[in-house]
C-alpha cells in the first residue's frame, strides 16, 4: 500500500478540527470571537479618526461622547484613552499624521484585556543591563560580553519602528530585539511563554519584530552563510586538506572482517601532499509544518484548502517520511559551515546537491583563484554522486571489487566523515527552535522558514568562533577557527 504523503481527512469536515480547536482554547481564556477581535476594531477607529480628520479637537469630542455612552468598563477605558491622546495632540497644535501616531498606536496595543486569563506585565524593554552572565548563557547561550560584541556587528539600530500589517506599527530597540530573537531561537520558547516569563507586553506584537529580524539578519551576511563564503577562504584549502589528512593518519589500526586481519596505519599512510579532500558534506532534513492541512475556514462543513495535496507533496520526502525542507552543509576543518540554501524536502541530497551546483561552484572559484592547479574535493556518503570537486566512497561491483587496503582506508573516510553528523547535533544544541516544527510555516504570509535556518547556521557560527569547535571536543580536527572579526567582516 503506498504511503500517504497528507493527513487523513475527507472532502468535507463534519466536525473542524480547526474550529474545534478554537473554540476550546477560547473557552479556557473566558472570550469569545467577538471579544478577541474587538481591540483590533477599537484601535482601527482611533487611527481612522487621527488620519482621515482635518483637526484632533473633532476626534477628541468623537470619543468623549462615546465615553458618555458607553456601559463596557473597557471599552470606556479604550475610549478614554483616545479622547485623551487626541487632546494632547491638539494641545500641541500639530495636524495628526502618521509619524506623530507611532507612539500612541504602540502603547494602544499594551492595553490589557481584563477577561484575558494570560496577565502580561507591561513590555519590559530588556537590555543587557537587565541581565546578569547566567541569564545571557542560558537564554542566549552567549556570555554577556559577546553578546554586546555581536550586537555591535549586526549593526542593528538603537530604535527600531516595525509595521505589523493593517496601519499598525510597534516600536522597540534594538536590545530588545536582539535579545528575543536569540532567545527565541536558542530555548525555542513561543511567543506566550516568551512574554510571561521574560519580556512582558502582549506576545502578538512579537512576531512581526522577531520575523524582521531574522531576515535583517539573514540578507546582510546571505553570502557569509551560503556556500559563496568559501570564495574567502579558498587560500585555506591546502591547509584545511593537510589538517583531515593528519586526523585521517591518526586514527587507529583497522579490523578488515573479510581478511579476519588488522591493517596498520602504516599500510593506510597518505602523504599529505597527495590529500586532496578539504571539508565534507551532508545533507539534514528539518520538519516543518504540514501545508495546506485544515478546513478553508472556521466554519461548519468547511472544505480543504485549495491544492492542499500539491503544496504537501511538493515538500515530502518517503525517505525520512516528513514534510520539510533540506539543506546541504559543508563543513571545514575549523568547524565553519558553508550551507546551500534550504530546499523542498523532496529533491532529496543529491537532488539538493544538482540544484547548487557545488561541484562547478568550487571547480569555478578555485580555477579563478590558480588557473590548472590541483582542485581540492569535498567528501560525503555514498548517497551522493561523483564530480570534479565532490568525493564519496568508491561503490565495488562484482567485476572490481574492493581489496583489503581499499577497505580500510573506506573505514577511516567515514571516521572522520562522522565529524559532519556530530556538527548537527551541536547545531541542534545551540538553537533548540529547530525541533519545534511549528515554527517553520511554509505556507504561512511572510514565511521566514528558510532564513530561520540560516540564522541557526550563522549563530552556530559565531559560537565556534567564540568558544571554538565543539564537534566531538575540541580536539576533532587540529585547526583554529577564525576570530570574530575575521568571520563577521564589515
Amino acid at each position: 500500500m503506498a504511503r500517504r504523503i497528507f493527513r487523513p481527512s475527507t472532502q468535507r469536515y463534519r466536525k473542524q478540527p480547526l474550529r474545534q480547536t478554537s473554540e476550546h482554547f477560547r473557552h479556557l481564556r473566558g472570550l469569545t470571537v467577538h471579544d478577541v477581535r474587538r481591540r483590533t476594531q477599537l484601535q482601527n477607529q482611533m487611527r481612522k479618526c487621527l488620519r482621515m480628520w482635518g483637526t484632533t479637537k473633532r476626534a477628541a469630542a468623537y470619543f468623549i461622547v462615546l465615553v458618555e455612552k458607553e456601559t463596557d468598563l473597557f471599552r470606556k477605558e479604550q475610549y478614554s484613552f483616545f479622547a485623551k491622546a487626541a487632546l494632547i495632540l491638539y494641545s500641541l497644535n500639530v495636524k495628526p499624521v502618521l509619524s506623530l501616531c507611532v507612539d500612541l498606536e504602540s502603547q494602544l496595543c499594551d492595553i490589557q484585556d481584563p477577561n484575558d486569563i494570560y496577565v502580561f506585565a507591561p513590555p519590559r524593554n530588556r537590555s543587557f543591563a537587565d541581565w546578569d552572565e547566567y541569564d545571557c548563557r542560558h537564554r542566549t547561550r552567549f556570555f554577556k560580553n559577546d553578546l554586546i560584541e555581536i550586537y555591535a556587528r549586526f549593526n542593528i539600530p538603537n530604535e527600531l519602528i516595525i509595521p505589523a500589517g493593517g496601519g499598525t506599527f510597534y516600536r522597540f530597540t534594538g536590545e530588545e530585539v536582539f535579545l528575543f530573537s536569540l532567545t527565541k531561537i536558542a530555548t525555542g520558547l513561543d511567543n506566550v511563554n516568551m512574554c510571561l516569563n521574560i519580556f512582558g507586553g502582549p506576545p502578538g506584537r512579537w512576531s512581526p519584530a522577531f520575523k524582521g529580524f531574522v531576515i535583517y539578519t539573514t540578507d546582510r551576511y546571505r553570502n557569509l552563510i551560503s556556500i559563496q563564503g568559501l570564495e574567502q577562504v579558498v587560500d585555506q584549502f591546502l591547509a584545511f586538506a593537510r589538517t583531515i589528512c593528519r586526523k585521517y593518519n591518526s586514527a587507529p589500526e583497522v579490523f578488515d572482517s573479510r581478511s579476519n586481519t588488522y591493517v596498520s596505519r602504516a599500510d593506510t599512510f597518505i602523504d599529505e601532499d597527495d590529500y586532496t579532500v578539504f571539508c565534507i558534506h551532508d545533507g539534514r532534513y528539518q520538519r516543518t509544518s504540514v501545508p495546506g492541512t485544515g478546513p478553508h475556514g472556521d466554519f461548519e462543513d468547511g472544505r480543504r484548502r485549495a491544492n492542499a495535496y500539491i503544496m504537501q507533496a511538493a515538500v515530502y520526502t518517503g525517505y525520512k517520511s516528513l514534510h520539510g525542507l533540506d539543506t546541504i552543509a559543508l563543513m571545514t576543518p575549523d568547524g565553519i559551515d558553508y550551507i546551500y540554501e534550504p530546499v523542498s524536502a523532496r529533491a532529496g541530497d543529491n537532488g539538493a546537491m544538482n540544484m547548487g551546483e557545488i561541484d562547478n561552484f568550487l571547480y569555478d572559484i578555485q580555477e579563478q583563484y590558480e588557473p590548472g592547479g590541483r582542485k581540492y574535493k569535498t567528501h560525503g556518503d555514498r548517497i551522493f554522486g561523483l564530480g570534479r570537486c565532490c568525493n564519496r566512497d568508491r561503490l565495488p561491483t562484482p567485476n572490481n571489487p574492493l581489496n583489503r587496503l581499499e577497505r580500510a582506508e573506506q573505514i577511516r573516510q567515514r571516521q572522520f566523515r562522522e565529524y559532519i553528523e556530530h556538527n548537527f547535533t551541536v547545531l541542534l544544541l545551540k538553537s533548540h527552535l529547530l525541533t519545534c516544527p511549528s515554527a517553520f510555516r511554509l505556507n504561512a504570509r511572510y514565511p521566514v522558514a528558510k532564513e530561520i535556518l540560516m540564522l541557526a547556521h550563522l549563530l552556530k557560527n559565531i559560537s565556534t568562533c567564540l568558544y571554538g569547535s565543539q564537534v566531538n571536543g575540541i580536539y576533532a580536527f587540529d585547526s583554529d577557527p577564525p576570530t570574530l572579526d575575521e568571520y563577521l567582516q564589515p
